[in-house]
């Protein structure tokens, strides 16, 4: 993850790297996306903040991306299993 590699060389200079995931926000960006499930900004900035100050080296705001980070963490076997087969 490039996210990695940033935080390590960057560490030594007291420079903190926080990879942040959350799905769709109410931005100008995301004006066309009918979903009424968008987060407000503040939410996510928040969210962010909290985890910085946390020491974190991720956060994850919503439920959506807690569950792609959950399945995309498996073993690749579980995520591909015609690959199991090999």
């Amino acid at each position: 993850m490039a996210t990695n590699a940033l935080r390590l060389e960057l560490a030594p200079d007291g420079v903190q790297v926080l990879s942040a995931y959350f799905g769709p926000t109410d931005t100008p960006m995301q004006a066309d996306n009918p979903s009424p499930d968008k987060h407000k900004p503040a939410d996510v900035v928040a969210a962010v903040f909290d985890a910085l100050e946390a020491g974190e080296h991720e956060v994850l705001v919503d439920d959506m991306t807690k569950g792609v980070h959950a399945a995309l963490s498996q073993p690749v076997t579980a995520l591909y299993p015609a690959l199991a087969s090999r």
